[in-house]
């Protein structure tokens, strides 16, 4: 392919990737131009690698229709034999959304839930290349719903996470966190979202509780009134081989002397990203030969610790 004709194409996608419908093919057409010689009568070599198929996992699932959900994952095979996560690549479908419907939204891509019962294809599709897996929607009656922890008490302004249980007549248990409803009895102590983070916002105590076809369950949340004196990053002080990546934790020391995990609250940066890069979840990747300080931020408190890459 010419070098006037590539631009041409990675200009196109530069001004329409907004659009949602036309992501995937963008990706696709990348994964195509990867393919092309550059079209230089120097060019020393061809490194051209294409999407060659794509496949689903789970291959096949079951899940009750009352609060059940399976997450699918699409995965891109390679011409070089590779492989690699391209969830949020594809276009999500399923055949039959009376009994399944599956979301292409950012950040939920593959989530699916169902609508009825019986059993449809969700598949994944990307440019010319679709795969396909099957689910079952099952009539299994939901008897309870339990809420963990039950107990809990944190400061002002930091998040919990909770889960769901639901526990069903065939005595099987499943996770029904993302597909229960949420919601606090005091909403100016403390307020929860969709997938039942939630957050302190001043002294006192509420109820967190996850509904679901008329059932709840409930557990008992304290924000109370002490605040952040340090953060501790662990591990400290590490050295890594280039390529290689680190989790880091980053744990908050209160005024009460308590100690909670912030490692999803803070703000994580590295003072040399030409050595290593982290991203919000304070898993770090180090990607070239150096020193760098990894530090963890939350309400003008800091941690820090060095990371070496060798």
């Amino acid at each position: 392919m010419q070098t006037k004709a590539k631009q041409f194409y990675f200009n196109f996608i530069a001004n329409f990737v907004i659009f949602k419908n036309i992501l995937p093919l963008c990706v696709f057409i990348l994964f195509t131009l990867a393919s092309c010689n550059n079209g230089d009568s120097n060019s020393p070599q061809n490194t051209s690698v294409t999407l060659t198929a794509i496949a689903i996992t789970p291959e096949s699932a079951t899940i009750n229709l009352e609060g059940g959900s399976q997450q699918f994952n699409a995965i891109g095979i390679f011409s070089n034999n590779t492989s690699s996560d391209i969830t949020e690549s594809v276009i999500w479908s399923s055949d039959n959304e009376s009994i399944a419907i599956v979301n292409n939204e950012s950040g939920s891509q593959g989530f699916t839930i169902g609508t009825g019962i019986g059993t449809t294809n969700i598949k994944a599709t990307i440019g010319d290349l679709i795969a396909s897996s099957t689910i079952t929607i099952t009539p299994i009656p939901l008897l309870a719903i339990n809420v963990t922890p039950t107990n809990q008490t944190i400061p002002d302004g930091i998040t919990q996470k909770y889960t769901a249980t639901g526990y069903y007549e065939d005595g099987s248990t499943h996770d029904i966190t993302r597909t229960a409803m949420w919601s606090s009895s005091a909403t100016n102590i403390a307020s929860i979202n969709s997938k039942g983070i939630a957050s302190g916002i001043s002294p006192g105590n509420s109820t967190i509780t996850a509904f679901l076809n008329n059932i709840s369950g409930s557990a008992n949340l304290e924000i109370s009134s002490a605040v952040l004196t340090s953060i501790v990053i662990t591990p400290t002080n590490q050295s890594l081989p280039i390529h290689s990546t680190q989790q880091y934790i980053a744990t908050g020391v209160f005024s009460d002397q308590s100690l909670i995990n912030l490692t999803n609250d803070v703000i994580w940066s590295s003072s040399n990203r030409s050595t290593a890069i982290i991203n919000e979840t304070g898993l770090a990747t180090a990607i070239g030969i150096g020193f760098s300080t990894i530090s963890a931020d939350f309400s003008s408190i800091s941690g820090t610790t060095i990371l070496k890459v060798n």
